[in-house]
């Protein structure tokens, strides 16, 4: 749906807002004055998982060009994971953590309540963990919860992050608001601090919005008002970023395709400083297992049905080598869980939780094959931000995502992996004995192969060349 301009909001408290900076702005020791980012984050460290990664890296090397930024980001939330090593190597100039009035953390804190009640009664139940509780909640109530809220079930941090925003801008003089989708609700916050200051506004989409394969609206009214948040969104901002490329040509076409050069493509990466020097060189020992290894988070669409379907292929035909391993590293919903525990395939299967995304990085250089899963429906644009890191580690790949994809292509440059669609049950079986009968007669032991990371193609998407790209189009923008 082609959404018409809308006109921007009224700029409250004009005579407030021209007095607003009373703080002058820093210089660095050689007299440059320095210029300062305020982001909004909803995913920072230390909570785990793709957007804090993104975030925390262009934190981390947009610092070190000199940038000096502060987070507003939430606290207190039911989440999946923590990943306080991250926390600690990603570190803003100050980060303000804001509460939030959520549906999932409300459900956690009323199981609490029922669990100090139950105990009051020496009924010896444990209390509730948030990743019991977050794991716990139905796809099918976080899917209604994002159709019903607008702009999205995040939602209840709006009023903490804007009243964060506002308190800060009065204080310190500020050259950029930078907001990063997903979710929905940190690009709002973004737009209406950009809109009190006067203050340049920089999207991040991590994620689509409403152009979301997956996207979903309770009533066409819903759909409407929520179309027109992002369109006033993307005609206020001075510069969006989207994380890959057929997502830049979605939204041109979608909302503002006059508006090219507004609009600027940076990947995820993967970043050099995460991955081990060198690891043990050996053999290939007697007994080894062939280990494929899948890492990060499992939802529909994007689920291991297929391939689990094409291993019981294999094992009824007898095929099915006994040394063959799979594991799954990462935090499950229950659903996922469950098609995880098939017990015709338990000697193959191993389920590792959610580790440090370092150690999830060594993980990968002890594997001998890595998988990628994405859905043949509306995934040509999606670019998973793990695949940057399974080209640096070397390792073969075996990605069922759709040909055409963007990934696809991008995997076709930097080296021989093996392709096929998610859906293709037979086409999988195939290519894992392929991968699987490769791997045994040239194995070598895992070790980072320093001409990947020496590769000019692959060298592009290091997190170092990406913020760098980003840190030129940020100082382009013109600031009071």
């Amino acid at each position: 749906m082609r959404i018409k301009p809308c006109k921007p909001d009224l700029i409250i408290n004009e005579k407030e807002s021209a007095g607003r900076f009373m703080e002058k702005g820093r210089v660095s020791s050689e007299g440059i004055p320095v210029k300062r980012i305020l982001l909004i984050a909803y995913y920072y460290p230390p909570l785990g998982g793709p957007a804090s990664i993104r975030l925390g890296k262009t934190v981390k090397y947009l610092r070190r060009k000199g940038w000096d930024i502060d987070v507003i980001s939430v606290k207190n939330i039911v989440y999946h994971s923590l990943d306080y090593e991250l926390e600690k190597e990603c570190q803003a100039s100050r980060v303000f953590r804001t509460g939030s009035l959520e549906v999932i953390s409300l459900l956690f804190y009323l199981r609490k309540i029922a669990s100090l009640f139950r105990r009051s009664r020496k009924e010896k139940k444990p209390l509730p963990e948030k990743s019991r509780v977050y794991f716990s909640i139905p796809d099918s109530l976080r899917q209604f919860l994002k159709q019903v809220l607008i702009p999205d079930e995040k939602i209840g941090w709006f009023p903490f992050a804007c009243r964060q925003g506002k308190k800060l801008l009065r204080s310190r003089r500020y050259d950029l608001i930078m907001a990063s989708i997903g979710p929905a609700t940190a690009g709002m916050v973004g737009y209406k601090l950009s809109q009190f200051s006067h203050i340049p506004l920089v999207i991040d989409y991590r994620d689509h919005w409403t152009l979301h394969p997956q996207a979903s609206f309770l009533t066409r009214s819903h759909r409407r008002r929520t179309e027109a948040q992002e369109a006033k969104l993307l005609q206020n901002a001075s510069l969006i970023i989207t994380a890959g490329r057929i997502m830049r040509e979605e939204l041109l076409a979608g909302f503002c395709e006059t508006e090219k050069d507004r609009i600027a493509v940076i990947y995820n990466g993967y970043d050099d400083e995460d991955f081990p020097a060198k690891l043990s060189q050996e053999p290939f020992p007697a007994e080894k297992e062939v280990i494929f290894t899948y890492t990060g988070s499992l939802y529909p669409p994007i689920t291991p049905l297929y391939l689990m379907k094409a291993l019981k292929f294999l094992k009824n035909k007898d095929e099915l080598p006994a040394d063959l391993q799979i594991r799954f590293i990462g935090n499950y919903h229950k659903d996922m869980l469950n098609l995880l525990s098939d017990n015709e395939l338990s000697s193959h299967l191993t389920i590792i939780p959610n580790l440090p995304h370092r150690e999830v990085i060594r993980e990968m250089m002890m594997s001998d094959i890595l998988l990628l899963l994405l859905s043949t429906k509306g995934g040509n644009g999606i670019l998973t931000s793990k695949v940057f890191e399974y080209m640096r580690s070397s390792k073969p790949i075996l990605a069922m995502i759709p040909p055409q994809s963007e990934i696809a292509g991008i995997l076709q440059k930097v080296g021989k992996h093996y392709i096929c669609p998610m859906e293709k049950i037979e086409k999988i079986a195939e290519l894992v004995i392929r991968a699987y009968q490769n791997s045994k007669s040239c194995w070598v032991s895992p070790s980072p192969l320093e001409g990947m990371s020496n590769n000019s193609h692959l060298r592009e998407f290091s997190r170092e060349n990406q913020v760098k790209r980003l840190d030129s189009l940020l100082q382009t923008i013109k600031t009071d």
